[in-house]
């Protein structure tokens, strides 16, 4: 078995050097496996105005000094042009080894949770040939400091009543099959992929209903740490973003269930095609759900979104209910606060892309 491991980077001298190390660790690259014969690990800095490139030239030359070796190799690649999804669709499609198993996808800025990760996530799928891809299980990092602050503490506990055990793509890492994930290409510009990425999978290209658990695996046990957002206007940022992304989601699979409808052309050679030919063709899809001549204003939001807070009431007994009721309550407003600015940003046609 082949694996390429993917790492998307934007502006990260500050965590690439952890992360890379983190990396270096797990016994998928420190161990003879049976059955594995060449792990390759390259780098993708998007549109970065910092060392992140050089940072992680020192360090793979430094760790794996023959690159003539079969057992493992490395490259940093780096990218003029800026976007999440259009680094994604170099690494799957350009840059990962032709023969791939296996492709790996992970952020920049995270670290390990042990060091058999990648070697379970390996198993799991090997014994489980069905499945599209594992989803790894993210923890964010405050969870192993001794002295946590009263905001880490919150974030902690709102992670902890609101987790929900399935299946979901994470783009922080993840690990898929190469030939399934190279059925997909993200339109360029778009953001949110991980959700789209999981909307592929998980329906087989539209072809079913959406079933998680009939596609990808879940870990038992915690993959990676993240640095969660903590401070009020980043949180605040980050949901803003996420609220337009969702829409866009809505939008964008309005448009490509259209597309098959009327065609027999594969989705993932359609959104190919579009980016080559119209880069901008997301906006032109965003475009069309959001002008409407007749009015000057109108709102976007569902109103499902308003109340997404309260499925934490779901199988909880009345006692739990009740303490939870300020927090939910709390949260709850400031999403809709939340709400109310993406909304205005879809307005003004203002759309969010990843990395631009």
């Amino acid at each position: 078995m082949k694996f390429s491991i993917g790492i998307l980077a934007h502006n990260e001298e500050k965590n690439i050097a952890s992360t890379l190390c983190s990396l270096l660790e797990q016994t998928l690259l420190t161990q003879a496996i049976p059955n594995v014969s060449e792990v390759e690990i390259i780098v993708v800095p998007n549109a970065t105005t910092d060392r992140t490139a050089s940072i992680a030239e020192d360090i793979l030359s430094n760790s794996i000094p023959s690159q003539t070796s079969d057992a493992a190799r490395y490259r940093v690649v780096s990218l003029k042009e800026a976007g999440k999804s259009n680094a994604w669709n170099q690494f799957v499609h350009h840059l990962s080894a032709p023969d791939a198993d296996f492709l790996i996808l992970m952020d920049a800025d995270i670290q390990f949770y042990e060091p058999d990760v990648l070697l379970k996530m390996f198993n799991s799928l090997e014994l489980q040939p069905d499945k599209w891809a594992n989803t790894g299980y993210p923890l964010k990092s405050a969870v192993l400091k001794e002295n946590k602050t009263i905001l880490e503490k919150i974030s902690l506990e709102i992670s902890k009543q609101s987790k929900e055990r399935f299946p979901q793509i994470c783009g922080q890492l993840y690990m898929a099959r190469a030939d399934k994930l190279r059925l997909l290409a993200l339109p360029v510009g778009f953001s949110g992929t991980d959700g789209f990425i999981a909307e592929m999978i998980c329906t087989n290209f539209f072809t079913q209903e959406y079933n998680a658990t009939k596609m990808m695996l879940l870990l038992e046990t915690p993959s990676h740490t993240f640095e969660a957002y903590i401070s009020p206007l980043s949180f605040i940022k980050h949901e803003r973003q996420l609220t337009k992304a969702i829409m866009g989601h809505q939008w964008m699979y309005k448009h490509l269930k259209s597309v098959k409808s009327q065609s027999n052309q594969p989705l993932g050679e359609y959104i190919r095609t579009r980016n080559e030919n119209e880069p901008d063709w997301v906006s032109t899809v965003y475009r069309a759900n959001t002008f409407q001549a007749d009015k000057q204003w109108t709102w976007f939001i569902p109103a499902w979104l308003f109340f997404r807070r309260f499925k934490l009431f779901r199988n909880k007994n009345l006692v739990k209910r009740v303490i939870l009721t300020p927090a939910v309550l709390f949260a709850s407003m400031v999403d809709w606060f939340v709400f109310c600015l993406a909304n205005q940003d879809l307005n003004r046609r203002a759309y969010q892309s990843y990395w631009r």
